[in-house]
């Protein structure tokens, strides 16, 4: 397998960090770098072939192929024989798991819904099953509507409790496919480097070591320390971090738990450590957090384009400054949910990607136009840190700066690549 080349967001939403679904088509006609799924999704293929590798193994794509993609699962297409169209519902599989497990009352056993769905990401569907699926997803799309064109649905009453029972009866439905026709999945092989990643997130709070890995799964430190650095770019103890705030996250917006509880249950020693490194990382308290994704924002103005415009303007001119979304938002009078919708339309960016971007491009062309140091790089593209730096860069452009500086230096143009 390749080394990773990004690390896919953890939000559902590109523009609205509230939302626990969102419901897209999604059209692949080319090979694709491999992503890490910070968040599940499920793919339904209408047209087209192609093979897609998913931890490790390869799958043949095509219509009716019903695909779960559980969190911290790495997929790559490898071969496009008919471009694809696919249905595509992202969801946070923490929370319906909640909801499935506290109407599980079966005595004397534990529901591990996800578990075959670990070994056996791919399901064929016949003719009466796929209606019965469709069914489903049609109801997510006409109660979010599609996450591309920003639209609503229907009546947001009782919303969430139908889309999540919608939601449930998907992995019911897998599940019982995987049961009465286990002949129909793809054979699964074993690759042990996505199950480590899996096994981390779902024992982060116990602050899992090198040792304590080997140990699970019979490899040696060495070994499992490259394959952390190859799938991510990153080290054991960054992953750890990566995991700690996307969980932190999630149970900020979805729940009402006190910061001492949220703490416990993702690992950090106390409130105050958790505030510290959730706001070094995201720029904002948890508090801050909480309550921008916590309030809808108002209807947009009807000036909207207009606006959305002078956005996209301002961030360029200071983008090397240290603004946050909030800010922002506040300055042009619009709520963050509302600033991403613009930004989206008019970049096809939310405003921490359209940031990211324009500060890497920038440091980009320091690199090559420069002799000046990382840190004095990093610092005037806007970044407080080399650490944040370093992560962003990689994640935008595959390589560490200096990797960059490297082997491009000897170009005499470097044009922007697109992200």
């Amino acid at each position: 397998m390749q080394s990773v080349k990004e690390l896919q967001e953890q939000a559902c939403s590109a523009y609205d960090r509230r939302k626990f679904c969102t419901y897209d088509v999604e059209f692949i006609d080319s090979m694709t770098i491999p992503i890490i799924h910070q968040t599940a999704r499920f793919w339904l293929v209408k047209k087209g072939r192609a093979k897609i590798t998913i931890n490790g193994t390869e799958y043949q794509a095509k219509p009716n192929c019903f695909f779960c993609i559980l969190p911290w699962s790495t997929t790559m297409v490898d071969e496009v024989e008919e471009p694809l169209t696919m249905i595509k519902v992202v969801f946070n599989s923490e929370l319906i798991y909640s909801s499935l497990r506290t109407g599980y009352n079966t005595p004397g056993g534990a529901l591990k819904i996800y578990d075959p769905i670990r070994e056996y990401p791919l399901i064929h569907l016949h003719e009466g099953e796929r209606e019965r699926f469709l069914d489903c997803l049609d109801i997510i799309k006409d109660e979010i509507g599609m996450e591309s064109l920003f639209s609503e649905g229907k009546d947001p009453e009782l919303r969430s409790l139908l889309i999540t029972n919608k939601l449930m009866e998907l992995l019911i439905l897998y599940n019982r496919h995987l049961v009465t026709s286990g002949k129909q999945t793809e054979t699964a092989v074993d690759d042990k480097r996505s199950e480590i990643l899996q096994y981390i997130y779902s024992h982060i709070a116990d602050h899992p070591t090198l040792s304590n890995l080997s140990d699970v799964f019979d490899y040696t430190e060495e070994k499992i320390e490259s394959d952390i650095q190859e799938l991510t770019g990153m080290s054991l103890s960054a992953l750890g971090n990566e995991m700690r705030i996307s969980k932190t996250t999630d149970l900020l917006i979805y729940t009402e738990l006190a910061l001492t509880d949220i703490a416990f249950l993702v690992g950090y020693t106390d409130a105050s450590h958790l505030v510290r490194s959730f706001s070094s990382r995201t720029g904002y308290t948890p508090k801050q957090y909480r309550q921008i994704y916590s309030i809808m924002g108002d209807e947009p103005d009807s000036d909207t384009r207009e606006k959305g415009f002078e956005i996209v303007s301002y961030i360029g001119n200071h983008y090397m400054e240290d603004i946050h979304a909030a800010t922002v938002a506040d300055k042009f009078r619009v709520s963050v949910v509302d600033m991403n919708k613009m930004l989206i339309y008019i970049v096809e960016k939310n405003f921490e990607s359209f940031l990211n971007y324009l500060r890497i491009n920038q440091a980009c062309r320091m690199l090559l136009e420069t002799q000046d140091s990382l840190v004095d790089i990093a610092v005037d593209v806007g970044y407080n840190t080399v650490k944040t730096f370093n992560r962003n860069f990689v994640r935008l452009r595959g390589v560490t700066p200096g990797e960059f500086r490297k082997n491009y230096h000897l170009q005499k143009q470097w044009t922007d690549v697109t992200v």
